[in-house]
């Protein structure tokens, strides 16, 4: 297991890469500020799962997505379809990310 910090937000949230016995990839707890990521999946998976939470984390309480659009299943088929194609985005065209986060 091994723990990182990330700051979304005004928040610090705890990541914790560990193996685990259930078939998720990964999870996001924003009562805690933590992001649990399954060890047990590729890295290239844990890589898009870490971006899959963070999207989690930041649309937590976001003010204009109200409580019938925050349905859990309209949240995950949002950022089930949009995450992959940001971590390609990203890690296709390096000098994007670069020039857009600095």
């Amino acid at each position: 297991m091994k723990t990182k910090k990330l700051k979304i937000r005004c928040f610090t949230f705890t990541v914790i890469f560990q193996k685990s016995d259930v078939s998720d990839h990964g999870s996001t707890d924003n009562d805690t500020k933590t992001i649990y990521i399954n060890m047990n999946y590729p890295e290239q998976v844990q890589r898009e799962t870490l971006h899959h939470e963070i999207l989690h984390a930041c649309l937590h309480d976001f003010p204009n997505f109200g409580k019938e659009m925050r349905a859990h299943d309209q949240e995950e088929e949002i950022i089930r379809y949009q995450s992959p194609i940001e971590v390609q985005v990203y890690r296709d065209n390096k000098w994007a990310k670069e020039f857009i986060f600095g």
